[in-house]
C-alpha cells in the first residue's frame, strides 16, 4: 500500500512550528543543525527561525525545569508537600499496564547463548506467557541475527483482553504494512494519545478490514468460545485466538468512541497526569533528575505525543482509540486507564535510549522516538524477512498448554518461556509457574540453552519485611555508606556546610528534597543476595524444580541475576543511569533449565 509516512517517520526537528505563510501556520520543514545554545533542547535550521520563535520558545528556554538549582514548589513557596500529610506512595489512575515499567529484554540473548553460527538454520519456538506490552518480543526479535533462515514461532499471552488487542493491531501493522510505514504508525499507536487522521484511516482501511471479516463469519457463534483465525502475509502468519465476544470487542479499538472529542481525550488524559493534587509527588520524582529529562518528562506529561521536543504536533488531531477507549472497555465519562506516572521511558534502558541523542542534548523526547524508530525499523524489517508465525491468547497463563495445536512432532516446546513476575507469591507463586511451564521447554537433546525465565520483583523485600530488617540498625548505617558514595561527592563537607548554615535544619528537615531523595534511593541498597536465597529456601524451589523435571541454572546467560543493582564497581555515571531507569535494584531473574 502507498501512503506516506515518511514525514513521521522522519520528523522535522526546526522549532520553529509555529510559523505562518500565507496566513496560515506552516511549520519550518527544513534541516535543523542549529542548537538553542541556552537550553539545549530544541533544534533550528538558521538564526532567522530561531528569532521568530523566540517569543514561543521563551517559557521553555527559561524553565526552572531546565536548571540544575530546579527545586520541587513546596521548597520554593515553603509549605509541606501533600505527600508528608498522607500516604507516601498514594497512587492515583487507574492500574491498567499498556506500557512497560520494567526495562525490555532479548530473550534469547544469542551471542551469550547458542551463538549466531549455531542458530542461523535453527527452528525456535518462544513463549512469552504473561507479555504485557509488546516490548520483549520487539526486542528479541529485533536480536534475530540478519542472516537467520530458520522457523520462528512466537506465542504471546496476557489475561488482560485490552492488552492483546493493542498487541493484536500492533503485529498486524508490522506484518502487512512496510517498514517505513508502519514503523511510526506502532510509535503512535503504542505511546501517544493523538494520531494524525492519515495514520487511523490506513489502520481502518487495512486493518480493520482483516478483523471485521473474522466477526462476520463467526456472527452466529456462542459469545463466550473460543473461536481462532490465522493471518497469512506470505510466509509469515499471525494466528489469534479470541472469543467470539472479544473478537466483536477487538473491532472496536479501530474507532473513536463518539464522544471522545480531540480536546476531550487531552482533557481526560491531564486531569490524571496534570492533576493539581499531585504536583508535589511529581516533583519528588522529577527532583534529581538530569534537566533534560526532568523537562521531557514534564512534555509528555501535558501533551502525550512521542516526538522531539521541538517538532511540531500540528498533524496530531485525531484520539488515538488504542488509549482513549474509556467508555467502552474502562469506566463512563471522564477516565484516563492508566496511573499518572506512566511512561514510555520506563519499558527500556535509559543506558539504551541515551545512544540515540539528537544533537539537541537534552531533549530526551528526541531521543526516545529515535530509539523506538530504529528498534522498531530492526523488528518489521526481521518479522518481514524472516519465517515467522505469531499466535495470541487471551487467558489465565496456567491455562495454556491445553491450547496449543498438536504439531506433526507432538506437543509443542519452547526453546525460551518467559513469564514476567508471575512467579511472584502475590501472583501465581513459584510452585504453579514451574509445573505449567517446566514441562513445555525443549529437552536438552532438541535444544541445549532451552530456558524459563522467572521474575521476581517482589521476593527481596518480602523477606526482608519477614527478617525484621527495619530494627536492623547495622545493615541501614551500611546501606547509607554505600548511598553516601553517590548522592553527595564528599559527605562531610555537605553535612560540614549544614551544620554552619544559619539554619542547619534546612539540610536535615523532613521536607528537604534531598533528604527524601536518599530515603528512595536508600531503597536500592541491601543485601539482596541473603533474602533471595532465603526465599529459595522457603519456597523449597530446588526441591520443587526438581519434581518438575527441571533445576536452576548454574549461572544466568540470558540476562543478570540483578541486572538493575546497585554494586561496589558502579561509577558515578553508572550510577546516575540506573537512577533514571524505572526499577529500584532488588528486582530478580531465575533462569530454568531441563535436568
Amino acid at each position: 500500500m502507498a501512503v506516506d509516512m515518511s514525514s513521521f517517520l522522519n520528523p522535522a526537528l526546526c522549532a520553529n512550528i509555529e510559523r505562518i505563510v500565507d496566513g496560515k501556520i506552516s511549520p519550518c520543514q527544513k534541516h535543523a543543525g542549529d542548537i538553542c545554545s541556552s537550553c539545549s533542547i530544541v533544534q533550528y535550521c538558521s538564526k532567522e527561525c530561531q528569532r521568530e520563535n523566540w517569543k514561543a520558545h521563551k517559557t521553555t528556554c527559561k524553565s526552572t525545569d531546565l536548571k540544575e538549582t530546579f527545586q520541587p514548589a513546596w521548597v520554593v513557596k515553603s509549605y509541606t508537600p501533600a505527600f508528608m500529610l498522607g500516604p507516601p506512595l498514594a497512587p492515583f489512575g487507574d492500574a491498567q499496564y499498556f506500557w512497560g515499567n520494567v526495562p525490555a529484554l532479548d530473550l534469547l540473548n544469542v551471542k551469550d547463548n547458542e551463538g549466531e553460527k549455531d542458530i542461523v538454520d535453527k527452528d525456535l519456538n518462544l513463549l512469552f506467557a504473561a507479555s504485557g506490552d509488546i516490548r520483549n518480543v520487539v526486542k528479541t526479535v529485533a536480536g534475530l541475527p540478519e542472516a537467520y533462515k530458520g522457523q520462528c514461532t512466537v506465542v504471546m499471552n496476557d489475561m488482560n483482553f485490552a492488552i492483546v488487542a493493542r498487541n493484536a493491531i500492533i503485529l498486524l501493522v508490522a506484518l502487512k504494512l512496510e517498514a517505513h510505514v508502519a514503523v511510526p504508525m506502532i510509535i503512535h499507536l503504542w505511546y501517544s494519545v493523538l494520531l494524525p487522521a492519515s495514520m487511523l484511516e490506513v489502520l481502518q482501511d487495512t486493518i480493520l478490514p482483516l478483523v471485521d471479516d473474522v466477526c462476520t463469519k463467526i456472527k452466529g457463534k456462542v459469545s463466550g468460545e473460543l473461536q481462532s483465525k490465522t493471518f497469512k502475509f506470505g510466509g509469515r502468519s499471525l494466528r489469534i485466538v479470541l472469543t467470539k465476544g472479544e473478537w466483536d470487542d477487538l473491532r472496536k479499538f479501530f474507532v473513536v468512541p463518539g464522544d471522545i472529542t480531540t480536546d476531550k481525550a487531552r482533557e481526560i488524559r491531564r486531569k490524571i497526569t496534570m492533576a493539581e493534587s499531585r504536583v508535589d509527588y511529581v516533583d519528588r520524582a522529577l527532583y534529581g533528575m538530569p534537566p533534560g529529562l526532568r523537562k521531557s518528562k514534564r512534555r509528555f506529561r501535558d501533551d502525550g505525543i512521542v516526538l522531539p521536543y521541538g517538532s511540531s504536533r500540528k498533524d496530531f488531531d485525531t484520539p488515538n482509540p488504542l488509549l482513549t477507549l474509556s467508555r467502552t472497555f474502562f469506566q463512563q465519562g471522564s477516565f484516563w486507564p492508566m496511573k499518572d506516572d506512566a511512561d514510555p521511558l520506563d519499558g527500556w534502558f535509559h543506558r539504551e535510549i541515551i545512544k540515540h541523542l539528537p544533537a539537541a542534548k537534552n531533549d530526551m523526547l528526541g531521543c526516545l522516538f529515535f530509539f523506538l524508530r530504529d528498534v522498531l525499523l530492526d523488528f518489521c524489517n526481521r518479522v518481514q524477512k524472516c519465517k515467522m508465525a505469531f499466535q495470541l491468547f487471551a487467558v489465565n497463563a496456567v491455562y495454556l498448554p491445553r491450547l496449543f495445536n498438536k504439531t506433526s512432532q507432538g506437543a509443542l516446546l519452547f526453546d525460551r518461556i518467559e513469564v514476567s513476575n508471575m512467579c511472584d507469591r502475590g501472583y501465581v507463586g513459584p510452585q504453579t509457574v514451574l509445573m505449567t511451564f517446566g514441562p513445555l521447554l525443549k529437552p536438552k537433546s532438541q535444544s541445549l540453552k532451552a530456558t524459563l525465565l522467572m521474575f521476581f520483583i517482589n521476593a527481596v523485600r518480602e523477606e526482608e519485611q519477614l527478617s525484621g530488617r527495619e530494627a536492623d540498625q547495622a545493615s541501614d548505617s551500611n546501606r547509607m555508606r554505600q548511598l553516601e558514595k553517590y548522592i553527595y561527592s564528599n559527605p562531610s563537607e555537605q553535612m560540614d556546610k549544614a551544620l554552619h548554615s544559619g539554619n542547619p535544619m534546612t539540610f536535615l528537615n523532613a521536607s528537604n528534597p534531598e533528604i527524601i531523595r536518599a530515603a528512595f534511593l536508600l531503597d536500592m541498597f541491601g543485601d539482596f543476595d541473603r533474602f533471595f536465597r532465603t526465599f529459595l529456601e522457603d519456597t523449597k524451589m530446588v526441591a520443587m524444580a526438581h519434581s518438575c523435571g527441571v533445576k536452576v541454572k548454574a549461572a544466568n546467560t540470558i540476562i543478570e541475576p540483578f541486572p538493575f543493582r546497585v554494586t561496589d564497581d558502579t561509577t558515578q555515571d553508572e550510577f546516575r543511569m540506573i537512577c533514571n531507569d524505572s526499577t529500584t535494584g532488588h528486582e530478580r531473574y531465575l533462569e530454568i533449565e531441563k535436568v
